[in-house]
């Protein structure tokens, strides 16, 4: 009796899942991922900086490939020293300098091609966007349509299900707006105004007019910035009569869309410009108070706009400050004198 209690030990010990970081370095195993399980001891450690360990509901795992093609021309790759790095994936490209343009100009449709050929790109990842936490092509993978979020543990997991934008954000180092794309000024945030669907900050009332003149401009501008804007509503950007949701979305250049479905999700990625023009110009003072839906947007603005108190005399220009060298933000003296 005495000899069995040892050898059932062993047995059930065979039959856990053991830690990788408890059995390489048990006393940095907080420090060094979330990879334990349930099983590991240190269970607790991992939930308080990420979430509970539970096993969360997510989407099915898509049955894709390895890249074979290059996803604008449709053609065989023949090798893989072309690419594009975009939200940690990795995408090969043929050698014609018009594909790998192409594919800059609008990363999410060509990646949506891929996706229709079966195939998905190359993860790049070294760390979880949420905890910084090491990973590697071992590691937990939520997919949000082709594209693979590594993430270190059950509690990531979760958060990138419900919210998958917001990390893609931050793999891409994209951020949310803090300084006007006219006149470099802290924004303000009562001067926001709509474009085309897209909410717009701006430091006074007169760089309105001159994003009216030319969006694109300063759409561009934005998204050389690695900026991101989201939308005036929470509707679909295809269908408005219906609510959006924020895990079908599309990021095109410095703006963000929403969809209520995968399939209008579809059919924005092959014209968006027939839905971009039937989207509604806002005026200052008239956004409606709907949430935006990027958690990481809407946070960091806030923290931002909190900090920028607005000067005396500006937003309450008619115009002109439009044309100042130093912005409506330099002084209080400065919108008196524009």
């Amino acid at each position: 009796m005495n000899l069995l209690l040892p050898l059932c030990s062993l047995l059930l010990a065979a039959f856990q899942t053991p830690c990788p970081d408890c059995e390489q370095n048990p006393t940095e195993n907080a420090q060094q991922g979330c990879e334990q399980t349930t099983d590991c001891e240190h269970t607790a450690d991992c939930e308080s900086e990420c979430g509970s360990m539970a096993t969360p509901a997510s989407a099915p795992v898509p049955v894709l490939t390895a890249q074979a093609h290059c996803p604008v021309d449709g053609t065989e790759l023949k090798n893989r020293d072309n690419f594009v790095d975009y939200e940690a994936q990795r995408v090969f490209l043929c050698a014609d300098k018009k594909c790998i343009d192409k594919f800059k100009a609008f990363p999410d449709k060509w990646l949506g091609s891929l996706m229709q050929m079966g195939e998905a790109p190359m993860n790049t990842q070294t760390v979880c966007p949420i905890t910084g936490n090491p990973v590697n092509k071992d590691s937990l993978t939520v997919w949000v349509g082709n594209k693979s979020v590594r993430v270190c543990c059950n509690g990531c997991v979760a958060q990138v299900t419900a919210n998958p934008s917001a990390f893609l954000d931050k793999l891409e180092g994209r951020k949310p707006q803090e300084k006007c794309a006219v006149m470099g000024g802290a924004i303000i945030p009562q001067n926001a105004f709509g474009v085309q669907g897209t909410v717009v900050n701006q430091c006074c009332p007169g760089c309105e007019g001159q994003w009216r003149k030319d969006p694109n401009k300063f759409f561009t501008k934005l998204a050389s910035a690695k900026v991101v804007l989201q939308p005036v509503l929470d509707r679909c950007a295809v269908h408005p009569d219906k609510a959006a949701v924020r895990t079908q979305f599309v990021t095109l250049g410095s703006r963000r869309f929403y969809f209520s479905d995968a399939k209008s999700r579809g059919e924005f990625l092959k014209n968006p410009k027939v839905y971009l023009k039937a989207m509604p110009d806002v005026a200052k003072g008239k956004l409606p108070t709907a949430p935006l839906f990027s958690q990481l947007a809407s946070a960091k603005t806030a923290t931002a706009n909190s900090a920028t108190p607005a000067k005396a005399g500006c937003g309450k220009m008619s115009g002109g400050c439009g044309k100042m060298k130093g912005g409506c933000s330099s002084g209080a003296s400065a919108c008196t004198d524009c």
